[in-house]
């Protein structure tokens, strides 16, 4: 998981080499989690895929525009980057302020599911988003 509990930049690498994501299921038990089950497939005769940590974020995309992170992590978590999140839901992430005004309506629905009382951030550049990797 991106900069969450479980997850390493290392993983994230290792994950990206080695494995690619076919499939994502969201958990419909919880509203107040952000995650969603994930299914991998390793990548064919063991071949990785290389490109070291310039490469492709192997899940984290922009949900407008499908702009793809990369897997080097931020240093500074509120400078502009590739990608930022949303602090309240932890689940949208956006490449720039038009695909976060497009992509309004269905953070709306993500911040319901999740019984956040906060409305998404209007912002792109403020506080309430922060840079997930560059």
């Amino acid at each position: 998981e991106c900069l969450g509990d479980t997850g390493s930049a290392a993983f994230e690498a290792a994950l990206a080499e080695g494995w690619e994501l076919t499939r994502r299921l969201p958990l419909p038990c919880w509203g107040d989690t952000a995650e969603d089950l994930t299914i991998w497939r390793r990548r064919g005769g063991g071949v990785p895929r290389g490109g070291g940590a310039a490469a492709d974020h192997p899940v984290l995309r922009c949900d407008s525009c499908g702009k793809a992170g990369s897997l080097q992590p931020a240093t500074v978590r509120d400078k502009p980057g590739l990608l930022r999140r949303c602090r309240y839901c932890r689940l949208a992430c956006y490449c720039s302020a038009a695909c976060a005004r497009r992509g309004d309506a269905e953070h709306k629905k993500c911040h319901a599911v999740r019984m956040i009382g906060a409305p998404p951030p209007a912002d792109f550049g403020g506080p309430e988003y922060h840079t997930c990797c560059v």
